[in-house]
């Protein structure tokens, strides 16, 4: 038996703050039940269904959901996040950190990786902050190859579509982009397939202004269709897995497709702090560089600290 202030449940982690142990994060099949009775909380089932209420101890591998009306009993692999209402605005972020370098002597090259994501999840609103880059040094230059910034602010419709907001700086060296600013809006569903697996699915309409290294310049509307997909297995080994692809169609620009795509791959060492290994590609059928199209790859690895 553990005491504490349960904080939250997502993917499968039920946090909380245990009396003299501090932040805990428990796995789902280690926890026979629970109960949450400090604060009113949202519970998302899976199979889209919310309730709102306390949360009290059932039979081994169940809680009950009492909202002042009824009560409901739940099973815990059927749960798929839960969040309280009214919660202090400081425990609504999260985040992350990745960095890793790589260098050869032969060549006399050092590459370096950086990424950081911070995220803000309120009742209604979510927003994602994100930005990575690749930087080589040869010879005492360095290189900007690639780099990415960018916002999305979300606004939840039910309890499966919100509307979103976004904008978005890119940088790529090999496609001969100088830089291509960003602004969209559009529509997302997400969706859940167990209490370890989720999905985004968005649909929407971008603006870009963009500039190749030449000087030349272009502006253009496109159609964007957004895929993410998020597994987290909690066994050995505990491994998740992170997949985003976004597919442009142009508008304005026809006959014009890109697609930006990533592949992550983390193994968590100790609780926050996990190996990663990503696969990235940049395609664009009229880049920026020639007029044709070009593909942009590679893989990169690093140490990844949550906050």
């Amino acid at each position: 038996m553990v005491y504490g202030e349960f904080k939250s449940l997502d993917i499968g982690i039920i946090t909380f703050n245990a009396a003299v142990l501090g932040e805990v994060k428990v796995k789902h099949y280690e926890v026979a039940t629970f109960k949450a009775t400090k604060n009113f909380y949202r519970t998302r089932l899976l199979f889209s269904e919310e309730k709102f209420g306390w949360i009290f101890p059932a039979d081994t591998g169940n809680v009950i959901i009492f909202d002042l009306l009824d009560t409901v009993t739940v099973q815990l692999n059927q749960l798929a996040y839960i969040m309280r209402l009214q919660e202090h605005f400081i425990r609504r972020w999260s985040g992350l950190i990745h960095a890793g370098m790589s260098y050869t002597r032969s060549s006399d090259i050092l590459r370096y990786n950086a990424d950081a994501e911070v995220n803000y999840k309120g009742e209604k609103v979510f927003m994602n902050f994100r930005g990575n880059t690749i930087l080589t040094g040869e010879s005492g230059d360095v290189i900007r190859e690639r780099e990415e910034l960018g916002f999305q602010f979300d606004q939840l419709l039910s309890e499966n579509w919100s509307a979103f907001v976004s904008t978005q700086y890119q940088r790529n060296q090999t496609l001969g982009l100088r830089y291509r600013y960003q602004t969209g809006l559009g529509l997302n569903y997400q969706g859940y397939l167990s209490n370890q697996m989720r999905f985004i699915i968005g649909v929407g309409a971008v603006y870009n202004t963009e500039l190749n290294f030449e000087g030349v310049g272009v502006e253009s509307v496109e159609a964007p269709v957004k895929l993410s997909y998020r597994f987290k297995n909690y066994r050995d080994p505990n491994l998740s897995i992170t997949l985003t692809q976004n597919v442009y169609f142009g508008i304005t620009q026809q006959g014009r497709i890109r697609h930006d795509g990533e592949v992550r791959m983390a193994y968590e060492i100790i609780n926050n702090l996990s190996l990663t290994v990503s696969f990235y590609d940049n395609y664009d059928s009229q880049s920026p560089a020639t007029g044709e199209s070009l593909l942009d790859y590679g893989v990169v690895s690093g140490i990844t600290y949550s906050l």
